[in-house]
């Protein structure tokens, strides 16, 4: 096989949160479940709150297929069979009138009853009315998949309470075994483009696919075996398909670019981007995140590289040392995982912080999915440009913890080299290439079993990229002898139905609206590390600590469970931030002092003097590796070089105060002037100052992941003033989007601000008032919340390594609550 140091594959990702619901009644083989409320509205006429409605969520204890009416749910299953969720409303008493229900969103194509059909319920002064009814959908096709049931009632006061519910169909099928075959009646397709093919993707639209070609094309094919050049970048190796836009994303080698073109017109102009990197390198694989953002790993220089398409902006991540990034994926946890052959290793990025974390596996991974399980898979053992050993092939299964959860070797021939994997959803099964070998195999996720099938052309053929075609056909690109081979894939066991394409992701049918009211908040006291907690800040390190300040001194940890524990005192310890390699920097206002720790060890503790009489408030890391400390009362900020201990400064507009800081989409320093109604830009490369007016009274600013500035205005620089709140959203030029002023309470004054990430929320503190709220970065739409007991002066915020809402409240807590979850695909 002949270059199979350029070769990738396409690895396309859905995540989906499962709940699976059903009937309470023993009949349909579910569980029942406890019915508990899920949230307050309150009613227009200043009645009690309604009880939302409680959706009936149970766990199935054998599968849909153990249902009375058919043995298994996959593609066309059993007509009748029937899904139900149980839903109850209660009102409040005092209150006259009628509730009616609606079912108003089930699956297209599905049919849906009540049983009982609910009538209007009429209450009487002071009663309060309930009921409890059952909804039956059925499905006309039974794929596996999540599908949301909504349901709202109408009480007499014209308050509308809604729920929603996802049913989960699963497959039986994943317990079998597909029937043993010495061959998938492979027909092999000679390619037009030039030499060396390496990937190939599946394009749903088209009803056709794309494969890369190593010197210099992609081309399409048709499912009858024709294949024509479409595009002809640089040197195409990775191709990756972004569903929502129909964007293809090409990887290339020795080059310093990667391209697109779209697949409604694949023959049309190509948008390119340079690589931050200097002289040829090795675009191995891209990824795509549900922010938008590309990922992409540098094989030859030990760097992944984030790309925001919007603006263009490349963020270098860089590896260790002949770390040799292979390919990339996106995890069941949100974060961007790749493989490191160099090192024998699996790498996490953690997408808010750009933190690398890595983890061992046995021999040289390559290939890495994201399964319909919630695990990583790993292609191991691959000789790929001689650094593995291709002698031991294995499968791994990985855990986003970074488990070691299984290392599958039995059933792969020896000398395999496996190399890309490919799961085929809803069948349980994963699809890899054995490039050596001259194989592809199948893995069941459930049992490690391994199936191998023979290419017609056995050793010669050197199988890399394989995907599922529009037509159901398994097809393998095969390098070594310039073909692409399509085969029939095993049938499963009866009555499970013949594995389909693999359906393009997109969004469910139906997103929740965002809670009226939050769940119980849970507080802990600061006492043990002292009073007057003031920031906090979540490093996403491996100990799962997050850290934070006081107003008397200190800096500490505190665990998801809110066990307290010092780390080190530090004069009226203020800002703290994390940077991209984890650690932690907090700021001591009485002695202008700054510390630094690795959030992993805690130790070394490095500390750092700035100029005297400097009342700094907030820093944050950037590129040059220096850190940009506000300076409130001097109106600058303060330059400091970790590595010198060398400090400048950069004056603002005098009385300018500047308060919170960032690093932009950009990769420039942001930060807010609060006493100027500024924000301001200090050009990394450059150190130039730039300012943009029309802030009002700015505190908090944050870089959201849809590529703007999040700005909080109206700070009031103490509890009470009467600044007007509201939230701004700027571009990178300094220019305001939008300012929304809407939904606050007066005198709330927001203070703190932090992004939930795959949310489409931004989370920020109401010192003034006691709340916190949020605000949709799609509508801006703000919904206040109030804290514990309302009078704990909250300001710091962060969201958990559990995904929580974190605060510090200043009257001596740390408190943490659960926050709304959006469906897959959903952004509340």
């Amino acid at each position: 096989m002949r270059s199979r140091r350029h070769q990738m594959a396409l690895a396309i990702l859905v995540v989906a949160a499962q709940i699976v619901a059903g009937c309470s009644g023993g009949s349909h083989g579910f569980t029942p479940s406890t019915l508990t409320p899920s949230g307050l509205t309150a009613a227009p006429n200043g009645n009690s709150p309604h009880t939302s409605l409680v959706a009936g969520p149970v766990s199935e204890s054998a599968g849909l297929h153990t249902l009375s009416n058919g043995p298994c749910l996959y593609n066309e299953g059993p007509p009748g069979s029937t899904f139900c969720v149980n839903w109850s409303v209660g009102g409040p008493p005092g209150e006259t009138g009628t509730v009616t229900w609606t079912l108003n969103q089930i699956p297209t194509g599905w049919t849906s009853t009540f049983n009982p059909n609910p009538s209007p319920v009429t209450q009487q002064g002071g009663e309060s009315v309930s009921q409890t009814v059952e909804t039956i959908v059925t499905p006309s096709t039974a794929k596996p998949g999540n599908y949301t049931v909504k349901v709202t009632a109408t009480f007499a006061d014209g308050t509308h309470v809604t729920e929603i519910v996802t049913i989960t169909i699963t497959t039986a099928c994943n317990s079998a075994t597909p029937p043993p075959q010495s061959s998938l009646n492979f027909a092999e397709y000679p390619i037009a483009g030039g030499s060396q093919p390496n990937y190939i993707i599946n394009d749903p639209p088209s009803g056709t696919l794309f494969y890369s070609v190593g010197t210099g094309n992609v081309s399409q094919m048709q499912t009858n075996g024709t294949s024509s050049i479409v595009n002809r970048p640089n040197r195409a190796q990775y191709l990756t398909l972004d569903p929502t836009t129909g964007t293809v994303w090409v990887d290339e080698l020795n080059q310093t670019t990667v391209q697109t073109f779209s697949d409604t017109n694949p023959t049309g102009p190509l948008t390119t981007y340079n690589l931050p990197v200097q002289g040829a390198t090795l675009a191995f694989a891209s990824a795509l995140t549900s922010d938008g953002n590309v990922w992409f790993t540098d094989f030859d220089n030990s760097a992944v590289y984030r790309l925001n398409p919007t603006t263009q902006a490349f963020t270098t991540i860089p590896l260790q040392s002949n770390a040799y990034p292979g390919e990339i994926t996106v995890g069941s946890d949100g974060n961007v995982w790749f493989t490191e052959l160099g090192l024998n290793q699996v790498g996490r990025i953690n997408v808010s912080t750009n933190t690398v974390t890595t983890f061992a596996v046995p021999l040289s991974p390559l290939s890495i999915i994201s399964g319909s399980d919630g695990n990583l898979w790993v292609s191991g053992g691959s000789s790929y440009s001689g650094v593995g050993n291709s002698a031991v092939g294995a499968i791994y299964a990985m855990s986003t913890t970074g488990t070691l959860v299984h290392n599958y070797k039995t059933g792969i021939s020896a000398n395999a080299d496996p190399f890309h994997l490919f799961e085929d959803i809803g069948t349980g099964l994963i699809w890899f290439s054995e490039a050596i070998s001259g194989k592809v195999a199948t893995i069941k996720m459930s049992s490690g079993k391994v199936a191998e099938y023979t290419l017609p052309s056995g050793t010669s053929a050197g199988p890399v990229g394989l995907t599922i075609g529009p037509d159901a056909r398994l097809w393998v690109v095969e390098n070594a002898i310039n073909k692409i081979a399509a085969g029939t894939v095993p049938t499963p066991p009866p009555g499970c139905g013949t594995p389909g394409p693999t359906p393009t992701p997109s969004p469910p049918p139906g997103c929740p609206t965002q809670p009226p009211t939050l769940p119980t908040w849970a507080e802990y006291n600061t006492a043990p590390v002292g009073n007057r907690p003031n920031f906090i800040t979540n490093p996403n390190s491996a100990n799962a600590l997050m850290y934070f300040t006081t107003g008397n001194g200190y800096i500490a940890s505190i665990t998801t469970a809110g066990s307290i524990a010092g780390v080190t005192t530090l004069g009226h310890a203020q800002g703290i931030t994390t940077d991209s390699s984890a650690n932690v920097w907090a700021l001591g206002v009485t002695n202008s002092t700054v510390v630094d720790f690795p959030a992993q060890t805690q130790s070394p503790i490095g500390s750092f003097g700035l100029p005297s009489s400097s009342s700094i408030y907030a820093s944050v890391r950037a590129s040059d590796g220096n850190v940009y400390v506000t300076d409130q009362t001097n109106s600058q900020i303060v330059v400091l070089n970790p590595t010198t201990s060398a400090t400048s400064t950069i004056p603002v507009t005098s009385g300018g105060a500047p308060a919170g800081i960032t690093i932009g989409p950009d990769g420039n320093v942001w930060f807010a002037e609060t006493g100027a109604d500024k924000i301001g830009r200090i050009t990394v490369s450059t150190q130039k100052l730039s300012e943009f007016s029309g802030f009002n009274s700015p505190q908090a600013i944050v870089s959201g992941s849809d590529g703007n500035l999040w700005v909080t205005g109206g700070s009031a620089w103490q509890v009470g003033n009467t600044a007007t709140p509201s939230i701004y959203k700027a571009n990178s030029s300094g220019a305001i989007l939008a300012n929304y002023s809407s939904g606050f309470s007066a005198n709330a004054n927001p203070f703190d601000m932090h992004e939930a990430l795959h949310t489409g929320l931004m989370w920020f503190t109401e010192i003034g008032v006691s709340k916190v709220a949020s605000i949709n970065m799609a509508t801006g739409t703000v919904i206040e919340y109030p804290t514990a007991s309302g009078n704990e002066e909250p300001i710091g915020v962060t969201i958990g390594p559990d995904s929580n809402l974190w605060i510090t409240e200043n009257v001596g807590a740390i408190a943490t609550v659960a926050i709304p979850t959006p469906n897959p695909g959903c952004s509340i």
